[in-house]
């Protein structure tokens, strides 16, 4: 099920060895560990130094919280962000949640400091690229479709927040919180398990994970998919830090031999073209998720200006053509596993 328009695409894979998660199921001094199938990904969280059933009680804390943003935050199933989405495109004012207003501005500060690159607003393009269903469509839309709605294209900056209530100056926009829910949910999911008494934990969101404290004696460790397949490097995980990958490979289809991905630049109306992964990390979840997706749409060329923009100093591009690009921040953080041309911006 795919849920609230969330890009899945997974990139950074936890390296925890498979005897640990036996440990944690067999003895009752090892981590606690408990998984859901939310948002349209695998949600884990591991909680460390605390005795099972204060650990369970913290976890299924956030597990229910996410069950309701799963229903309210769904951008194309029946819920509270949908009836929002079809009483602006009507041309009428809505009342709206908490929950959704704040992501509102949230992505409204984003798209701004992206130069426009992050942009929500652009939920019908994904439906018409076939990216609001679990499975994609295998055919892309017509160039003139394309173009008809890149002529009234949305922004963020079109919605307006009075008290309860969301007005819209363009009723092509449709609201698809893809690129920033899911991190924003880390971070919620962190300052309730932080509430309950949890000081070693990780939540991780079908690979883009934010962690605090330790696994035992070590830091969470980490590592970072290769868009080609396998792992390309470790990376630990340092106190209260998100880690967040954006890339091409997840969540795609073929079309006559060409392959179409869902992470959609709102400059052009189509699939973005110059990057093949991009990975993030900072202390805000919320911003690390946002900025993943726009630094993968900035590309090769643009990435380093759109990471200064948006605050990221700790960044990894991964060329079209497998090449490394990063900051030096990232660089002395990155552990690489194989070796492939490195350089640093």
């Amino acid at each position: 099920m795919r849920s609230i328009g969330l890009r899945t695409s997974v990139a950074v894979l936890t390296l925890l060895l498979a005897v640990l998660f036996l440990a944690a199921c067999n003895n009752p001094a090892g981590p606690y560990q408990a998984s859901e199938y939310i948002f349209g990904t695998r949600i884990d969280i591991e909680i460390s130094g605390l005795p099972p059933d204060r650990a369970r009680a913290a976890a299924d804390q956030v597990f229910a919280f996410y069950r309701q943003l799963h229903s309210e935050l769904h951008a194309w199933q029946p819920g509270a962000l949908m009836t929002l989405n079809q009483t602006l495109a009507a041309g009428k004012p809505a009342r709206t949640t908490p929950h959704i207003r704040e992501l509102i501005r949230l992505s409204q500060q984003y798209e701004a400091a992206s130069g426009g690159l992050f942009n929500p607003a652009i939920g019908k393009l994904i439906a018409l690229w076939g990216f609001h269903n679990d499975e994609p469509q295998a055919q892309p839309p017509s160039a003139a479709q394309v173009k008809d709605f890149m002529a009234q294209l949305p922004h963020m900056s079109d919605y307006h927040i009075e008290g309860d209530t969301v007005t819209s100056d363009n009723r092509n926009g449709w609201l698809d919180f893809g690129g920033i829910a899911k991190g924003w949910a880390v971070d919620r999911g962190m300052e309730m398990l932080r509430r309950a008494g949890v000081k070693n934990a990780i939540i991780n969101a079908g690979g883009d994970l934010k962690g605090i404290g330790s696994h035992g004696d070590r830091p969470w460790r980490v590592g970072v998919r290769d868009p080609q397949g396998g792992v390309l490097a470790a990376l630990e995980v340092g106190e209260n830090e998100a880690i967040f990958t954006s890339g091409n490979y997840e969540r795609f289809y073929q079309w006559h031999g060409k392959r179409f991905h869902h992470i959609i630049d709102p400059r052009s109306g189509y699939p973005a073209q110059l990057s093949s992964s991009v990975t993030v990390i900072s202390q805000n979840s919320t911003l690390a998720d946002a900025a993943a997706t726009a630094l993968l749409i900035a590309g090769v060329q643009d990435w380093q200006r759109t990471a200064a923009d948006m605050g990221m100093n700790t960044v990894l591009v991964v060329a079209r053509d497998g090449s490394l690009l990063m900051t030096p921040a990232m660089k002395k953080r990155l552990q690489l596993l194989d070796q492939k041309p490195v350089k640093t911006h």
